[in-house]
């Protein structure tokens, strides 16, 4: 049964009660509601005028207790990813796509090129709603919000920039500023608008960084720990060596719709055969004496550590996930289970 809608709180545009403005929204957060597409027309114009949309499914993941928002390109059924602009589109073929294909929704990519900056408040799986600290943290940033697909969660958009390096997530509170996607409903309350907040965004990264627990962190000044040719070994002996050596020898046009792509795709290949830490020097040094690092763009230095430094934040991201799974209850069920059905079966025989 649908609640009645409550009045929108009165706001002087600076300020937001976010438990009441979410509150407000709270009849309308399923999925399901997002095949009204004129909620999408909260989303901010500046965000939409941008060729930077994807769409979304729900989809099952290996290694994942909860399903997936894989992105996909709109109007295909091709994979997108966040470091390709090639496999993005218009706004409009988005919401196109979401009607026409059944996708569950659409997403904005965060590149290093804008100044956006998406941080996600999750609810904690112990928890109703979310916690007073988030709260808090929302009312100061003060910009555009959405309530998150499962209509739990919020999204707040505000603009600023990360500093190099920083740490994304943090329980319940991740942020990102590239190489990204973020999910958008429309489902907004609060402000209409994106604001500039840098100050709130560098309280939030102080805090991340404090944490113990955190995922994703990344040690720009890890040391190397084995030499190249050890490294580059280890990639070429991997399940994907095949593709790593198509790569590494600057032939890259078979495996991706463009170069920009490949040189991400090498340098994580890269930063996941480390044992320990990712050097980020080592990478990037690696990376210039490949085929793909001859080009006259693997000369500019923003260009090649931006692409080295979302490499190592992915596979920071990849072995937290991988940690966390294998500390999950689920995990540790399905192995007791067999480790005593091979105890039953050692018994047998």
């Amino acid at each position: 049964m649908t609640r009645e809608k409550k009045s929108r709180p009165a706001s002087d545009g600076t300020a937001y009660d976010y438990l009441s403005c979410m509150a407000y929204n709270d009849s309308d957060h399923s999925s399901k509601s997002l095949s009204n597409q004129s909620i999408f027309s909260n989303i901010p114009n500046e965000l939409r005028v941008l060729k930077q949309w994807i769409c979304w499914g729900f989809e099952r993941v290996a290694n994942r207790t909860k399903l997936a928002k894989v992105p996909y390109t709109p109007g295909t059924f091709s994979k997108a990813s966040a470091t390709n602009p090639d496999t993005w589109r218009t706004y409009d073929e988005a919401i196109a796509s979401v009607a026409t294909r059944n996708f569950d929704g659409i997403g904005f990519v965060l590149t290093e090129h804008d100044s956006y900056v998406f941080v996600d408040f999750d609810v904690a799986p112990e928890a109703d709603g979310l916690s007073a600290h988030q709260i808090a943290l929302g009312e100061a940033l003060g910009s555009y919000s959405e309530l998150s697909p499962s209509g739990k969660g919020a999204h707040v958009i505000v603009k600023g920039k990360l500093p190099p390096g920083s740490r994304n997530r943090n329980g319940t509170v991740e942020i990102y500023d590239c190489a990204r996607y973020m999910t958008m409903t429309g489902n907004s309350f609060g402000n209409p608008h994106i604001i500039d907040n840098q100050p709130v965004i560098d309280r939030i990264v102080s805090e991340l960084g404090k944490g113990q627990t955190l995922s994703g962190h990344i040690d720009l000044n890890a040391p190397q720990t084995e030499d190249d040719r050890a490294l580059w070994d280890r990639a070429l002996q991997a399940k994907n060596g095949g593709r790593f050596g198509l790569l590494w020898n600057g032939q890259w046009q078979a495996l991706h719709p463009s170069q920009s792509e490949a040189d991400y795709d090498l340098c994580e290949m890269l930063a996941f055969s480390c044992r320990n830490d990712p050097c980020f020097e080592q990478i990037v040094r690696l990376f210039r004496l490949s085929g793909l690092g001859q080009r006259s763009k693997a000369s500019r230095d923003d260009y090649v550590m931006g692409t080295a430094l979302r490499a190592v934040r992915k596979v920071a991201e990849k072995r937290e996930q991988q940690r966390r799974y294998m500390n999950s209850p689920e995990y540790q069920a399905t192995v007791a289970a067999l480790i005593a059905a091979a105890n039953s079966a050692a018994l047998k025989t």
